[in-house]
This record gives structure tokens, sequence and C-alpha cells, in this order.
């Protein structure tokens, strides 16, 4: 009887627990299947952006040397300015496919220079910057920091940050944007700091949550920013400067420089 009755508590006690793996599992995959959405409509708007960067940067050059053609059929020589606008016009077109390559690598790239990839995400908003006025800036403690992590991961998680900081300075007028990196101890730490609305509590907490915006987005950008890391034995925080700051608040990440670590 003692042993039947044992038996009979221990049995809503493992059913319990059972039914706590099960939902922790349900939870893991749906954020495993809110990742995957995130991706594929990162990479969408990744596809149009290079678009939009390598058209504008290419019209442009190709109106240019166009022009120069055109009036050669009327004069024997260049000037001067015409074959420095027919070089600046080719050195445009070589830095744009250079910047395509370097922001389109495959995805299996583990090795690399953090430098040259902010670069190439850099000239994918170059034109958002000129167009909203975005002075923009970016601080090394080292130039010379090499990144052995998968490369589309960091791409996808600068490029995150640095559109919901645009997003954050919509109604501001003299927007300012940096990206601050330092290695510490193995560690990247990168920080975004943008000067646009400042983060509450309340938002803070739920800022991180698939589908959560505040500025009328998808509300994936932030979520698969915070994804990625985790998976990277990395994280991340968001808080707001001190008030004699130029800027209003910054999103703070790390993650380690070797996936090995």
């Amino acid at each position: 009887m003692s042993s039947k009755g044992k038996h009979s508590t221990n049995k809503p006690f493992h059913s319990g627990v059972r039914e706590a793996q099960i939902k922790v599992l349900e939870r893991k995959i749906d954020n495993l299947g809110n990742l995957i959405k995130s991706h594929q409509i990162a990479y969408e708007s990744y596809i149009q952006m290079l678009s939009s960067m390598v058209g504008h940067d290419m019209k442009n050059c190709l109106i240019t040397i166009d022009g120069l053609l055109y009036n050669k059929k009327n004069n024997e020589n260049w000037t001067p300015d015409e074959m420095q606008a027919l070089e600046q016009s080719l050195k445009m077109m070589h830095d744009s496919i250079l910047q395509f390559q370097n922001v389109s690598m495959v995805s299996d790239t583990t090795k690399f220079e953090l430098k040259k990839l902010v670069s190439a995400i850099t000239s994918i908003h170059r034109n958002v910057f000129q167009k909203e006025k975005i002075d923009f800036v970016t601080h090394y403690s080292d130039n010379n920091i090499v990144i052995e992590q998968p490369y589309h991961t960091i791409q996808i998680i600068i490029n995150n940050l640095i559109i919901n900081a645009v997003k954050a300075m919509s109604n501001v007028d003299q927007k300012k944007l940096a990206l601050d990196i330092d290695i510490k101890e193995g560690l990247c730490h990168l920080k975004v700091r943008d000067n646009g609305c400042i983060i509450d509590e309340n938002i803070s907490r739920n800022i991180f949550k698939y589908g959560f915006s505040t500025t009328g987005g998808s509300g994936i950008g932030l979520f698969q920013v915070n994804e990625c890391l985790k998976r990277m034995n990395g994280g991340i925080s968001v808080v707001n400067e001190p008030e004699d700051s130029e800027y209003v608040k910054s999103f703070a990440i790390y993650f380690p420089l070797n996936s090995k670590i």
C-alpha cells in the first residue's frame, strides 16, 4: 500500500515536469520559427539596400562617362577636368563593386577584418545618411580587429542596429550616430549610440520581443539581433546616455572574437 501510495504521489509530479519541459520546447520552437522568418525578411531588405546602393552609384557614374564620351566625339582631347571626372567615376564604380563583394561574401566565411565589414555596411547606408543629414562616426580601439565568427551573423547584427537607430532619429533635426568598437578579454564590444528618443523602462523590458516596435516597424530587427547574439554566447543591453552626452541612448553588444571560445 505504501509503495502504491508513493507511486501515485510521484505521478502528478513527473507529469508536471514533462508539461514544463514541453512548454520550454514549444517556446524554443516558436523562437526558432520567428528567427527564420526574421532572417528571410532581413535578407530581402538587405538585397534591396544593396541594389539601391549599387544602382545609384552605377547610374551616376555611367551618366558622367556617357556625357564625356559624347563630348569626345566633338573634341579631339579631353580637358584635365574631364579626365579627372572620368577617373573618379571609374574609381567609384570599382569601389561599389568591391563593397558589394564585401557584404555579399559566402555565408560560410568565418574569419574577416571587422573594419572592412563595417565600411561595407556604412556604404550601403550612405545614401540614407546623406538624405537624413546624419552625422555618422566610427571609433575603434584597434584598427586591425579580426573576427572568427559567421560573417553574415555579424553583418545582420550591425545592420539591424544601424537601421533601428536611424528610425529612432526620424524626428530629430541634428541627427548624430556613432559606432564604437572595443576589445576586452577576448570579447568584441560594440556600441551604437544615437540622439533619438529615450527608451523608458517599460519599453526596454519588451524591446527584444518578436513583433514589438515603437517606430511602426516590423518589430523583428532587435529580436533578431538578440537571438543571434545568444547563439554566439554574446549579449545586448540598452541604456540611456548621461545628460551631458551628445547622444541620448546606446545599444551595447558583446560577443567572443572567436566562435570556439
